[in-house]
């Protein structure tokens, strides 16, 4: 079979900050590269699932990492099994550019996954109004002997 997508810049694979795009490893050791766009000091969060969430056939899927520009691995950007053996990568991009995801399996598993791309920012302000973010800059508080009502929205 035919690879999809190569592993490396001169790839065809594109996803858009708030879409997703779909692949196939179609043999042990394929990775597939997508090329994104990225904005300066925002905070991207990236997504690769497969069978466990029903978002394709892979079993296992593995985020290989973000690369840069030249197509080197930056640190700190591979995941594996993040919650029910998808992957998830949480990056802020230092300056504006193309950007590679780089979509991979766990060991020898085959199979069809989704990678999404959202821009954290936006996901909680276009979600439903989040009384308190989930982080250190969060607005909550609470004293000793205090309460705090919040709200799961």
């Amino acid at each position: 079979m035919p690879d999809d997508y190569t592993s490396n810049s001169q790839t065809i694979g594109a996803v858009t900050v708030g879409g997703s795009a779909t692949g196939d490893i179609e043999s042990n050791g394929d990775r597939d590269w997508f090329a994104v766009t990225l904005e300066a000091n925002k905070t991207y969060q990236f997504d690769l699932e497969g069978s466990p969430t029903r978002d394709g056939t892979l079993r296992d899927p593995y985020l290989r990492g973000l690369y840069d520009s030249n197509g080197a691995l930056i640190s700190g950007t591979t995941n594996d099994d993040h919650g029910s053996r998808n992957s998830r990568v949480t990056f802020t991009a230092d300056e504006a550019g193309i950007y590679y995801v780089s979509a991979g399996a766990y060991r020898d598993r085959e199979g069809t996954y989704t990678l999404s791309v959202t821009d954290v920012a936006n996901s909680v302000t276009n979600s439903v109004s989040d009384d308190y973010t989930a982080g250190t800059d969060t607005t909550g508080a609470v004293t000793v002997g205090g309460s705090a009502t919040g709200d799961i929205e």
